[in-house]
């Protein structure tokens, strides 16, 4: 992927960011080993997040959502693994 984030979703979220290690992407290496994870691995349900973020605070989720409303992209929210989606 480079350096250089490659759409207006991924510029968005890495200046949520802004130099923390907390947003992840398909084009990323351990994408679903570190930022996906399946919780409920008897479902048949493939999912396939755009990028996964892990804030740090209110701002930060609701910085995340604009970006996510921006891209015209549904939000899922997920702690503690118990989502389905």
């Amino acid at each position: 992927m480079g350096n250089t984030p490659s759409s207006p979703l991924e510029q968005c979220l890495r200046s949520v960011c802004a130099g923390r290690d907390c947003v992840g992407f398909p084009g990323n290496i351990f994408y679903e080993i570190n930022w996906v994870k399946r919780y409920n691995l008897d479902s048949d349900v493939a999912v396939a997040p755009v990028a996964v973020i892990r804030p740090d605070n209110a701002q930060d989720v609701a910085a995340a959502v604009r970006c996510a409303t921006q891209s015209n992209l549904k939000v899922q929210a997920r702690s503690g693994g118990h989502s389905y989606g």
